[in-house]
């Protein structure tokens, strides 16, 4: 494809092993907070909180993408091994089948360290066991001491790294210091809805292109813009058929166009609106692409300009936004 943020392709099933991480009382490890407290539960009882992460997955994939979860063996670290070593000791006993490691410390992270992480692992093309790419998600406790209903976001985070998506942002100030503040993506501020409702378990959904980087969009559902056009958007998670995505290369950057609606995972926007962010593509060296928003908030007789492009939305009727891009103003 001509699109520079493509990466690995999800579809069908994924099965995870999840593998609780024994973390020593006196561990000095600076990623764990230094108290006693250790999680209970074992990697049965983890397994059975995670329904919620399939849900949330098969929705945004509408069907095409669904990760499975298995009670995995457990492992146990030194007073001086970190998140890491727990994953790399869970990596070492998984089964070949498995198609990623989900890793859960029973420690608490100290409040200055991020709450989890995740890979996509190595480069593969055939058989892609974790064993081989060392594929992962690892999280800390803390969400898992809420009692009866966790929240799920974090979880939902990191397999998003593990689908290779990378963090989303405000501004190149945000990103550059590590501060993820947008409330329109999974990969950016996971919070976001637990922010308005306490009773929120999942973070937001995806933000479409990374739907169209797993392979989750279909060709007709996504147009490139590059002379003047209108076009007419659905939302991503709409039941209805229609583009849910315009990409707008210009002079000056990549911008990519979506309706979000205020519903479901993304009820706490508070109103349907169209979103524009920049694209930055990434490289071989390793460096992810970066996904700014550049505008949001658009509704009807709304018009962004900006990087060499113009976006106005002109119409709004249900489900379909009409909208026009104008290239070079």
């Amino acid at each position: 494809s001509s699109q520079p943020w493509f990466g690995h392709r999800f579809v069908g099933g994924d099965l995870w092993a999840v593998v609780i991480c024994r973390v020593p009382v006196d561990s000095v490890a600076q990623v764990f907070e230094p108290i006693s407290d250790r999680l209970a539960l074992g990697s049965d009882d983890i397994v059975a909180e995670l329904g919620g992460v399939t849900d949330y997955f098969e929705r945004w994939s509408r069907g095409r993408y669904r990760p499975e979860f298995r009670a995995g063996e457990d492992v146990a670290v030194g007073v001086a091994d970190d998140d890491q070593d727990c994953v790399e000791r869970a990596l070492d006993g998984i089964a070949d089948d498995v198609d990623g490691v989900l890793v859960v410390a029973d420690a608490q992270h100290r409040e200055d360290v991020p709450g989890g992480w995740g890979r996509p692992g190595r480069p593969c093309v055939d058989e892609c066991p974790a064993s081989s790419t060392g594929r992962a998600a690892y999280v800390g406790a803390a969400d898992f001491f809420v009692p009866d209903s966790p929240p799920l976001d974090l979880v939902q985070h990191e397999i998003g790294h593990a689908l290779d998506w990378p963090h989303s942002n405000l501004s190149d100030a945000t990103f550059d210091r590590g501060v993820y503040d947008s409330p329109f993506d999974l990969m950016s501020d996971t919070a976001a809805g637990r922010a308005v409702d306490p009773n929120v378990r999942n973070a937001p959904g995806p933000s479409a292109v990374h739907l169209l980087s797993a392979g989750w969009l279909d060709a007709d559902e996504v147009r490139v813009v590059g002379s003047n056009s209108t076009q007419v958007l659905v939302p991503a998670d709409s039941s209805v058929g229609g583009i849910r995505l315009l990409v707008v290369p210009t002079v000056e950057a990549w911008l990519t166009v979506e309706v979000i609606a205020a519903r479901g995972d993304n009820v706490h926007l508070g109103v349907d609106q169209v979103v524009v962010h920049r694209i930055d593509p990434g490289d071989d060296s390793g460096v992810s692409r970066r996904q700014i928003v550049v505008a949001s908030g658009l509704v009807n007789d709304s018009t962004f300009v900006g990087f060499g492009a113009t976006v106005s939305v002109s119409e709004v009727d249900g489900e379909n936004w009409t909208v026009r891009v104008e290239i070079g103003r």
